[in-house]
């Protein structure tokens, strides 16, 4: 982990010092823009997860439905240009992800759940993360398409659980939440195509992305790159 970003450190210093080295040159080799947008997160396959029954280790989502979700992002990215076409971005965003799994209530009752945690019928789960995007972008005329990594630094995280209440104890409660924050080294693949939308004679980039996640989780994107100084 400290060789990646020893690695990234060394790479944003050197691609800054050739930036200011070609001050002469009238176009702008290193662009900052501000980058928000929306995230929907979305499943390869059948969203709902089939009980194995011929298998010893069970999953603790067995028999559940994984449902769609929607998230946002905004952040700060740096674009370096390398050659006429070729580009590197990286960043600071901070995304916010969720991740839900149902199961039928009268299923639960009747088979239970592969879990410690007595008959629960739903998982929520909230990731607020500071991610670390790293881009190659390939630079044409109205259209770029981008491809890299997002890295996520640290996770504040926060999981919700939904259980059915003991008919023994009236006082049992329906839910539990559990929080913690974690360092975590976490890497989504992403790919994402932009679109150059001159404004007046600020160029904006709105764009449409993906990015592959752990579970069959997919999380498509939508936004805009707004340059913070213009020509």
């Amino acid at each position: 982990m400290r060789t990646l970003f020893a690695i990234i450190f060394t790479a944003l210093i050197s691609f800054g010092g050739y930036c200011q080295d070609t001050t002469s040159i009238n176009e702008r080799k290193i662009q900052f823009n501000a980058k928000i947008g929306i995230t929907y997160e979305g499943v390869v396959g059948n969203r709902y997860i089939k009980r194995s029954k011929d298998s010893p280790e069970k999953d603790q989502y067995d028999g559940f439905t994984k449902k769609s979700t929607l998230g946002f992002q905004a952040g700060i990215v740096a674009d370096f240009k390398i050659h006429k076409k070729l580009h590197i971005s990286a960043g600071l965003i901070f995304a916010q992800r969720k991740s839900i799994y149902e199961g039928d209530r009268d299923s639960v009752l009747r088979y239970g759940t592969p879990t410690s945690i007595h008959k629960i019928v739903k998982y929520e789960y909230l990731y607020n993360n500071i991610e670390l995007p790293i881009l190659f972008s390939f630079k044409f005329k109205k259209i770029n398409l981008h491809t890299g990594i997002n890295l996520i630094l640290v996770s504040f995280y926060e999981a919700n659980y939904s259980y059915i209440p003991s008919p023994f104890n009236v006082n049992d409660k329906t839910k539990k939440t559990i929080k913690s924050t974690e360092l975590s080294n976490r890497i989504y693949p992403t790919f994402q195509i932009s679109y150059n939308l001159k404004v007046k004679k600020v160029v904006l980039n709105p764009f449409l992305g993906i990015d592959i996640g752990k579970n069959r989780s997919l999380y498509f994107q939508s936004g805009i790159n707004i340059p913070l100084e213009h020509n």
